[in-house]
């Protein structure tokens, strides 16, 4: 079995993290049975696909494979909507999240081919505007530290919940603290990579999404590649930001724009199947917000890849500049960053790829996950092979099984099988979910009360990170709302702590607190982005807002 069958995935209680993308370092754990080799690398791999889609109750979901410069596979399962008929195949778009990342740092070593930046150009060079927290950062964070997680400075949430823009996420990471030491650490950071498109915006005079529309999608040959989901819906049938939802509106296949062969989102747990609405993220798009594609487009992508920067004998970009990308940048920390998998040594991230040693054999791959999607793309660079899987549920584990299954065949090494039980990182994470909850109910106190009556919680809060949110008191509880876009439901933990619910498809499980100063009014609420991981680190991301004066929100002098 693929799946884990009854057992019930529940990422959203392990930090917000999951909840943003940081699920997307699943890696991949596979028994050792000892199959007799096929010589056919695609024989039986239909079945299997089937199968595990039938164990997955997965809705749709399509498969690209290319050899050297040919595609020797496309094709595609299922239906773009659960309960529908609509079938999905090989020219079929779903979301393809943070595979995107891949996508920019190539675009960037187009700009190097051509001389208008270096990798290790400071990024003020390019953007002025550009700050951190800290003046020496600022002026020594390189385009190379953007692409390759070491800039650690990772205001995720804040994408996640607002409508704020690129330009505007960017300039509130002056307001931000570090995680981190400057470069100590690998650190999966989605609003850095955004800043790199940001530079690439300024360096070739266009937009990235104009960039990558007209010098990798054009030249490649992929018309159904989108950056914008503005192409494929119309505005009120999309999400206002990526842990929204539509409220009392539901979206389906018939609304696409023009009829387009766009597949919808799913979430898929014990209790059934959920169709989501498609949602906004542009504001990290060159990190993996709405860029949208077929199996077929990508089959071209990889093409690229694989033939160090060639398609179809025209060189779109150097093969120094592309292997760099493939090259290590930021070593990996295997027993922090990594669940174990068999004969799999994570080894580093390079820009825009995750890097790996398969059994003597580098492994250049990376995931992505938009609400509602799971995509997944692997090179095996020495044997110029490249598979793209693109599927429509949110983190089924079947995409890297095949992944790994469609390799193995490549390799020549014997085929592994994968059951229930060896489904060690599925298992793994929600031990360590259910550990965290476990850990956070047992530091609740039972039986307090919030210190004042919950209409004086009420009102606007302010912080230079987020501006401003209001709280509200509605039906008898509270109802906090993001710049115009995230609704959360407070809900009373302990005196005057509250857990915040979000609004959506899924909740991160965060909490708020609020203080009170000598007048015994509210004076600050306090948002830890992190909650489960504060009970065992004290490195807890906190953010604090004050809370703004009735006079002042009323126009009155202070």
């Amino acid at each position: 079995m693929i799946c884990p069958g009854a057992q019930k995935r529940t990422f959203v209680k392990y930090g917000v993290a999951f909840a943003i993308g940081l699920l997307l370092l699943q890696p991949i754990a596979m028994n050792a049975q000892t199959n007799p080799k096929k010589a056919d690398p695609l024989e039986g791999l239909d079945e299997y696909i089937r199968q595990g889609m039938l164990e997955c109750k997965l809705p749709g979901f399509s498969i690209a494979i290319v050899k050297d410069d040919s595609v020797v596979l496309a094709k595609g399962y299922g239906v773009r909507e659960y309960g529908k008929t609509a079938p999905v195949d090989d020219h079929t778009i779903f979301a393809i999240g943070s595979t995107t990342k891949a996508i920019t740092a190539t675009a960037l070593g187009i700009l190097v081919d051509e001389g208008k930046l270096n990798w290790d150009d400071p990024v003020v060079n390019h953007l002025p505007a550009f700050q951190l927290y800290d003046p020496w950062t600022t002026r020594h964070t390189t385009i190379r530290d953007l692409l390759t997680h070491r800039a650690d400075t990772n205001p995720d949430l804040l994408p996640a919940v607002t409508t704020l823009d690129r330009d505007e996420v960017m300039h509130r990471l002056r307001y931000m603290k570090p995680d981190g030491p400057f470069r100590a650490r690998f650190s999966y950071n989605n609003v850095m990579i955004t800043v790199a498109g940001q530079v690439l915006a300024a360096a070739a005079g266009m937009s990235w999404d104009d960039f990558v529309r007209t010098r990798v999608f054009q030249p490649l040959g992929m018309k159904e590649s989108y950056t914008t989901l503005d192409a494929l819906w119309n505005r009120e049938d999309i999400a206002p930001c990526f842990l929204c939802d539509l409220e009392n509106r539901k979206v389906d296949i018939e609304q696409a724009r023009n009829g387009a062969n766009v597949a919808l989102g799913h979430m898929v747990t014990q209790d059934g199947v959920n169709v989501l609405a498609p949602r906004r993220y542009d504001n990290i798009g060159p990190a993996g917000g709405e860029l949208s594609s077929s199996a077929r487009d990508m089959a071209q992508w990889l093409k690229l890849q694989v033939q160090s920067g060639i398609y179809n004998g025209k060189r779109i970009i150097s093969a120094r500049a592309l292997e760099e990308t493939h090259s290590p940048q930021v070593l990996l920390n295997q027993e922090t960053e990594y669940f174990p998998r068999a004969d799999m040594k994570p080894v580093a991230y390079g820009m825009g790829w995750f890097l790996d040693d398969y059994r003597g054999t580098r492994i250049v791959w990376h995931s992505g996950g938009v609400l509602g999607y799971r995509a997944l793309i692997g090179l095996i660079p020495e044997k110029h092979v490249g598979v793209v899987i693109l599927s429509n549920a949110f983190m089924s584990p079947l995409p890297p099984a095949l992944m790994m299954r469609i390799f193995d065949a490549y390799l020549g090494v014997p085929e592994r099988g994968w059951s229930k039980e060896e489904m060690a990182p599925t298992r793994e994470m929600e031990q360590k979910a259910r550990a965290a909850e476990s850990s956070l109910e047992g530091l609740q106190i039972r039986g307090t009360h919030p210190a004042l009556p919950l209409e004086r919680y009420a009102g606007n809060y302010e912080s230079p990170v987020y501006g401003t949110v209001n709280v509200k008191l509605e039906n008898g509880a509270l109802v906090l709302r993001f710049p115009g876009a995230q609704v959360a439901d407070l809900k009373h933990w302990h005196y005057d702590v509250f857990r915040m619910k979000l609004r959506g498809p899924l909740d991160a499980g965060l909490f708020v607190t609020f203080s009170i100063d000598l007048k015994g009014d509210v004076a600050e609420m306090a948002l830890d982005s992190t909650p489960t991981i504060a009970v065992t680190s004290p490195s807890a991301r906190v953010e604090r807002f004050s809370k703004v004066p009735e006079q002042a929100k009323s126009g009155t002098p202070q």
